[in-house]
């Protein structure tokens, strides 16, 4: 079966004229990748992680949404890891490069195996994420940088409204 990702039907915006910012790479950074918050990487590992749990239930349907939207936030993180590179900072796995500290890890993606319980740790994870993303929009100054995430927003709404419908139909 192929792999679908569940992004909005609008493109991405450019981001070949985005200049250095530091500031902006700051509120990003996390975004993308970090320790501290919820942002794309572990996104990407959950949504991983529950496909491969539905699909051992045999859950085709399921399997194959947390499938698409996984690839979503991959190419979440590819868009998100190039605009930190144009901001000026290297795209690591740390909620504050160039620090070295505070790196990405996995405690935070559940290992539920229930799948109410993975539909709703997903919807609560998305929920997250457009808060995390408001939160940044609030705070962002360079216009283009804004321009990514409010689109990237777009997309975790459809994900959201995708959840739900899964959960919906569980009960």
């Amino acid at each position: 079966m192929e792999i679908t990702p569940l992004n909005a039907e609008l493109p991405y915006p450019p981001i070949d004229s985005i200049k250095p910012d530091a500031e902006a790479a700051r509120i990003i950074a996390p975004l993308y990748a970090s320790g501290e918050t919820f942002g794309e990487a572990a996104a990407f590992f959950q949504y991983l992680y529950h496909c491969l749990i539905f699909d051992e239930y045999k859950m085709q349907k399921q399997a194959r949404s947390m499938e698409n939207i996984a690839m979503a936030e991959l190419i979440h993180m590819q868009i998100l890891g190039k605009t930190l590179i144009k901001l000026g900072i290297d795209p690591v796995y740390t909620a504050k490069p160039p620090i070295r500290s505070g790196f990405f890890n996995t405690s935070r993606i559940s290992t539920a195996k229930a799948p109410q319980k993975m539909l709703m740790d997903d919807i609560a994870a998305e929920t997250q994420a457009i808060n995390n993303y408001n939160q940044a929009l609030k705070r962002l100054r360079n216009e283009e940088a804004a321009a990514v995430i409010q689109r990237i927003i777009l997309d975790e709404k459809l994900h959201l409204e995708e959840l739900k419908e899964l959960l919906s139909q569980l009960t």
